[in-house]
């Protein structure tokens, strides 16, 4: 799409400066850098094609690690053009990006992305630089970022991952999940008591209420985890840090400041907690405990359930 994007860029006609131009690929670059990154945490070691300029003829599959490297190489890209973009977009953004719609504020989320692929790379000190350019505010945990919009209006897609509680199809929260959550911790409100439901042997008695309504945009980033990257990121270089960093999750969410040991295996315990609790109903959990060599922990609810390490390559891709 991107050099697509920058053939039609070098072709067009259009009165578009140099600056507009940059703007455009900016945008560009990172939304597909985004898009790519989830595509790998769904295949994971299986990798994924970054080579896709020819639709007749892609590119090979890359490794996870290969992946990891186009995807952050691509974002700096991005961040490069977006430097050069001048002060506005000469295209609309909708207002999921409230906030994030000129090319310095859009930066802030490129570079937060950023932050989650040097984590998932390992390289702790990449990612605390990319945080000091993210839109990570200590002060402010609950404070939004840019989503993907939905709308329940003609020629707009609903969001897909809210349903009426009480009903026959909702999503239910795993009961792992409403033990591990404190009724006082404002995240306790992502859940909601209805009558016990059962399918295929599974049952649980409350409904997932991550988003409210149709309505609702879903997040592509939050400052929330941009804190949590940031607890995570110093452990084991500036402990301190890193439980100044989960206090600050904790007690914005109404939760006493955290009291436990301080080793760094007994902080990621408590990271883990916390990024469970915070990023719930968001696609992180299986990541996270992936990344963290602890699948094994997940609860399995029937004799012959199993946790996949990732998906199956699509069969058209082979």
């Amino acid at each position: 799409a991107v050099n697509l994007l920058t053939e039609a860029l070098a072709n067009t006609t259009a009165p578009l400066t140099e600056a507009e131009k940059s703007g455009y690929l900016g945008f560009a670059k990172t939304m597909q850098a985004y898009e790519l990154h989830l595509a790998l945490n769904l295949q994971y070691q299986n990798g994924i094609r970054v080579d896709v300029s020819d639709p007749n003829n892609l590119g090979a599959f890359v490794s996870y690690d290969e992946a990891l490297s186009y995807i952050a190489n691509l974002l700096d890209d991005a961040n490069s053009d977006l430097g050069a973009a001048g002060d506005a977009f000469r295209f609309n953004l909708t207002t999921a990006f409230a906030g994030f719609d000129t090319p310095d504020s859009f930066s802030t989320f490129n570079r937060g992305v950023a932050a989650r692929i040097a984590l998932y790379q390992g390289d702790m000190s990449a990612t605390n630089g990319f945080l000091s350019s993210s839109f990570m505010d200590m002060d402010n945990p609950l404070s939004g970022g840019p989503s993907r919009y939905y709308a329940n209006a003609a020629g707009d897609q609903a969001n897909p991952l809210f349903r009426v509680p009480g009903n026959s199809d909702g999503i239910i929260a795993h009961p792992s999940w409403v033990a591990t959550v404190d009724p006082s911790d404002a995240r306790a409100s992502k859940i909601a008591a209805r009558e016990e439901i059962s399918l295929d042997d599974l049952t649980g008695d409350h409904d997932v209420l991550v988003f409210s309504s149709l309505d609702d945009n879903v997040p592509f980033m939050t400052n929330e985890e941009l804190i949590l990257i940031s607890a995570e990121a110093n452990v084991g270089s500036d402990n301190g840090a890193a439980v100044a960093a989960i206090d600050a999750v904790r007690t914005a969410n109404g939760v006493a400041a955290y009291g436990g040991g301080t080793s760094d295996s007994e902080l990621m315990d408590e990271i883990a907690t916390q990024r469970q609790l915070s990023l719930f109903g968001l696609g992180h959990r299986w990541v996270d405990m992936r990344r963290w060599d602890r699948l094994d922990e997940i609860p399995l609810d029937r004799t012959d359930d199993n946790v996949w390490v990732q998906f199956p390559r699509p069969v058209s891709e082979n």
